[in-house]
């Protein structure tokens, strides 16, 4: 665990200070002399604190995680997060880009110190999911840590950023049924539901990942969707009659998939598209609504396909180098496609999902 949690916490600090300082461009004098603390008056400010919360929370798990799992471990992993925020703000006063403030060093915090103190209940009580008792009815939600991330990451997919939004316009459009339809995420969500059952098994934890679906009518930036509801049902159904055979079968057909998606919509530019060298600089230059949903369900499909690929016996190097020699040829191939945008990120969701995978100790 200790070793799993420290890899993870080094490369989790670095993704961290990379999207924080992008696009690591400073001026020789600050915008300003200190920080100041910005108001949470708009829903922008909020969001951004609630996703600077969010994302500072596995940090601190995974400090604590890396230290002595104590008392000690804890303080010292609060202090890490606050450390890291403050410096970061700090240096974002010489960004032209970035805006360093006292509230989102407030946000980072919190989410270190919640962080942290969900791994210290967590591993006081021995409640992660592996350490479950092998009776009683608790032993029906055990997982193992692998079965875990998948979860974790469908959850992400479908929930995030976990924001209520409950109002008349929004009941509104349940009761008139306005709801979009779309084949592409019914088929997206067919084979993640799919990969999902095949790699956990028939656990109780399916019923949770499906019920998020219908919980998208009640959150911020995620309408519900029919072909989304039907294709998780279907995906389902196919993964328990298919059984053990369906994992040669996603074995195959994700990485077609993945070929599809990297080559939609099948129609050329007009003229070359700029490739971007620079990891995430779609991130920075599109919505947190727009950006994070698509990101997180491309984390969930190439960790299928490596997991799918693994699961036929084959060694690392076939597992994330077949759907890494697709992604390269995809994104050099969307120079010429219209309406894409050629960029080396989605190798290194590719290359995070393989480490996520190998941290697992199962």
């Amino acid at each position: 665990m200790n070793r799993s949690a420290r890899v993870f916490f080094w490369l989790y600090l670095c993704a961290i200070v990379y999207l924080s300082l992008y696009p690591l461009e400073f001026a020789l004098h600050a915008k300003a002399s200190r920080l100041y603390w910005v108001p949470l008056v708009g829903r922008r400010q909020i969001l951004d604190f609630v996703l600077n919360v969010f994302f500072y929370a596995p940090l601190g798990a995974a400090a604590f995680l890396s230290l002595r799992r104590g008392l000690l471990g804890w303080i010292l992993a609060c202090v890490v997060g606050g450390l890291l925020s403050w410096t970061i703000e700090w240096l974002q006063l010489w960004s032209p880009f970035r805006y360093g403030n006292l509230a989102d060093f407030a946000a980072n915090t919190v989410g270190a110190v919640l962080g942290a103190s969900a791994a210290y209940v967590a591993v006081r009580s021995n409640w992660f999911p592996e350490n479950l008792g092998e009776s009683g009815w608790l032993s029906r939600w055990r997982l193992r840590s692998s079965g875990a991330l998948w979860i974790i990451l469908w959850m992400l997919w479908q929930l995030f950023p976990f924001i209520p939004a409950l109002g008349l316009p929004r009941l509104t459009n349940l009761v008139s049924l306005s709801m979009p339809w779309s084949w592409r995420t019914g088929i997206e969500v067919f084979l993640g539901f799919s990969a999902l059952r095949l790699a956990i098994g028939a656990s109780p934890w399916l019923w949770v990942a499906y019920a998020a679906l219908p919980a998208q009518a009640f959150l911020v930036d995620r309408p519900l969707s029919p072909s989304a509801l039907i294709g998780a049902g279907l995906g389902w159904g196919a993964a328990e009659l298919a059984g053990s055979k369906g994992i040669r079968w996603m074995a195959m057909f994700l990485p077609l998939w993945l070929v599809f998606e990297e080559l939609r919509p099948f129609a050329l530019a007009t003229q070359r598209n700029v490739f971007a060298w620079a990891p995430f600089q779609s991130w920075y230059e599109a919505s947190s609504a727009q950006y994070y949903p698509v990101l997180f369900g491309k984390l969930f499909l190439y960790l299928s396909v490596v997991w799918f690929l693994r699961a036929q016996r084959l060694g690392w190097r076939w597992a994330v180098g077949i759907p890494g020699l697709i992604l390269a040829g995809g994104e050099y191939a969307q120079q010429f496609i219209l309406g894409r945008t050629p960029e080396t990120t989605d190798l290194v969701v590719l290359l995070a999902a393989a480490v996520l995978l190998a941290l697992c100790r199962d």
